[in-house]
């Protein structure tokens, strides 16, 4: 059989444990569904003892009949998710999610700490949010859960717990570690004594920083028995999940480029400096001295799951959506859509925006409005990719995707065209995992960062059609220019829509 591999990716929908052979072929593969807590308005929280419990039994599942082959163990995890433990390395209470804003006022004041937003951004490399400075949730455990508080022994990160779990050691990874607030980004091997000073917390309470293929150590005992595994398996510390996927899918020089497409998108540039700009998420790269750019937007699949769901209620499925897009053409016949269902991140990061139709007519029919939804998701992203390029002057033969619609040519021929730009659509079902499983490998010394096989088999190229990319640029300037004007009556019906709903 030869040596196997495992990649544990724990997300906030479910746990994917995958078994891959040095053929980067799926030899074993299971899923569990992971449960989100929502104890009030805001809070978004993880059973953390439910997690362990399904890795565990899943992972005795997956493995059955190649105990003896498998040689490592690799993390990849839905970031950040803040961990309190106490001395015997259990969780004090759930996990926080990133999704959790209830620490909204405690990054506010951090900030101000630092000189306010601008200056936080330019010390610490991202705005101050709950989902990218962890100061926030640790401060507000700290005065709203005192009594747990004063019973932690370490603070940590989901890959942190687990790789305790697993191997009774502790530690967290740079690309966790980028969105704590308590490191510098672009210095991601260490924390940043100034800053967690001025944060408030005690030092004594964070993990050592190592690089995500660093050797944790090997398994428990009691993990090894519960699991049929060698004792001697290595265990790498891992990495935040997009993280993984960068690695996997062999982002490695500057302006590489993958794009994430499912309900919401992200787009993921790989840089070779630490020069980061305010449109973006910023972290570490799993390879030492690269680091990774995130823009994100939050509602793309999102968008075409409301028109079926809420307005074309008779299209039930997504591919009868598409046909009816297709029945539109490039532009939808002046419609354009601002896709800001839920708010948006990146590069406005304006919760209190909404959804727009622009360039409705008498004659505008349903092909066309379906057709906008689509092309106002390509505006948005094009919008983060031109920021990129005259920032990082990055200029990509083509862009890798994957997610959900990246089998979609629909999905990818306007992208390609919105943004002139060939797409891949990439074969990585499981990507996330296949990294977490190569650090594991590079922990195991089966590779070194330098020598991992990645993915690089796509199932489709599409092309830009030159005509429709004209259409597009034309188009493009309007959109760029809803959001400015409209952003002052946006703001003003999120306080109307507040008086009423109260």
């Amino acid at each position: 059989m030869g040596p196997l591999y495992v990649g544990i990716d724990v997300g906030t929908s479910n746990i994917k444990i995958c078994v891959f052979n040095c053929k980067r072929e799926i030899v074993s593969y299971g899923s569990r569904d992971t449960v989100v807590l929502s104890p009030k308005e805001g809070y978004m929280e993880i059973d953390l003892k439910d997690v362990l419990s399904k890795v565990v039994e899943l992972l005795r599942i997956v493995v059955e009949g190649y105990e003896q082959d498998v040689v490592s163990i690799g993390f990849s995890v839905t970031s950040p998710t803040i961990v309190l433990l106490d001395k015997s390395l259990k969780p004090l209470r759930p996990g926080i999610l990133y999704l959790d804003n209830r620490s909204s006022l405690e990054v506010h004041q951090y900030a101000e700490k630092l000189g306010g937003e601008k200056k936080y951004f330019s010390r610490v490399g991202n705005k101050p949010s709950p989902s990218t400075c962890s100061v926030g949730i640790l401060n507000w455990l700290k005065k709203n859960e005192a009594e747990i508080w004063a019973k932690v022994y370490k603070v940590g990160y989901l890959n942190t717990f687990l790789a305790g779990q697993f191997t009774g050691n502790l530690a967290v990874d740079p690309t966790t570690a980028s969105y704590s607030g308590l490191m510098a980004v672009g210095n991601p091997d260490k924390w940043d004594e100034e800053l967690i000073d001025l944060s408030g917390i005690n030092s004594d309470l964070l993990p050592n920083i190592r690089p995500s293929f660093y050797k944790i150590g090997t398994l428990r005992s009691e993990i090894a028995q519960e699991t049929g595994l060698r004792q001697e398996v290595s265990v790498a510390i891992g990495s935040a999940d997009t993280a993984a996927s960068s690695f996997a899918l062999g982002l490695k020089r500057h302006g590489d480029v993958f794009e994430s497409i499912g309900t919401s998108e992200v787009i993921t540039f790989c840089l070779d400096k630490p020069l980061f700009d305010v449109a973006f998420m910023n972290r570490s790269h799993v390879i030492p001295g690269y680091w990774l750019a995130h823009g994100a937007i939050s509602t793309s699949g999102a968008a075409i799951n409301w028109l079926m769901n809420n307005v074309f209620v008779e299209l039930d499925n997504t591919e009868s959506v598409e046909r009816e897009a297709l029945r539109s053409t490039a532009g939808a016949n002046g419609v354009i859509f601002l896709p800001y269902l839920s708010g948006e991140r990146s590069p406005i990061f304006d919760p209190n925006t909404f959804g727009v139709f622009f360039g409705l007519t008498l004659n505008t029919n349903r092909s066309s409005i379906i057709r906008a939804v689509y092309e106002g998701t390509g505006y948005a992203m094009k919008q983060l990719y031109l920021i990129a390029q005259k920032k990082w002057n990055v200029k990509p033969k083509f862009i890798r995707c994957v997610g959900g619609a990246a089998s979609s040519k629909l999905v990818l021929q306007m992208r390609a065209d919105i943004l002139n730009v060939p797409y891949k659509s990439m074969e990585a079902g499981n990507i996330a995992a296949y990294g977490a499983a190569m650090l594991g490998a590079i922990a195991a010394k089966h590779y070194s960062i330098d020598n991992t096989p990645f993915i690089n088999k796509s199932l489709m190229t599409i092309n830009p059609n030159v005509e429709n990319t004209k259409i597009y640029d034309k188009l493009y300037k309007i959109y760029e220019s809803l959001y400015p004007n409209l952003k002052e009556a946006m703001h003003e019906m999120k306080r109307f829509q507040a008086i009423i709903k109260n």
